[in-house]
């Protein structure tokens, strides 16, 4: 019984230790239609980097996407592109910080998406 209890003590102190290093990102979609955010961690081509896709509706205003280190497979750091149309350039921000908070905001442009990142 008793370490059944140490178990379930550690495995509450692993997982409020990978969300408090965890980045949480609160999206922005400007764009009257909804935006693909393709969110990647950070690397060589030759490593298999973990990635994920979010789908953010037309107009949302801070939907919030969470991300830990496991989801990027420990990388340090990641990059998140946004796409409102497949045939235009993806905006793109990219050295965020695995355990840090940002703000993003994705905007249509002449030539494509543009997205913009800040600290929050």
């Amino acid at each position: 019984m008793k370490s059944k209890s140490l178990l379930l003590i550690l495995t509450l102190l692993s997982l409020t230790i990978e969300t408090a290093l965890a980045s949480k990102l609160l999206v922005t979609n400007e764009n009257a239609k909804e935006l693909t955010v393709y969110i990647q961690a950070e690397g060589s081509l030759s490593e298999d980097l973990h990635w994920l896709e979010v789908v953010i509706p037309a107009n949302a205003k801070d939907f919030e996407v969470t991300l830990t280190p496991k989801d990027m497979g420990g990388k340090a750091t990641f990059l998140v592109r946004g796409r409102t149309n497949p045939l235009t350039p993806r905006g793109t921000c990219s050295n965020l910080s695995i355990d840090k908070n940002y703000s993003l905001s994705f905007s249509n442009q002449n030539l494509g998406t543009e997205c913009q990142s800040k600290l929050s």
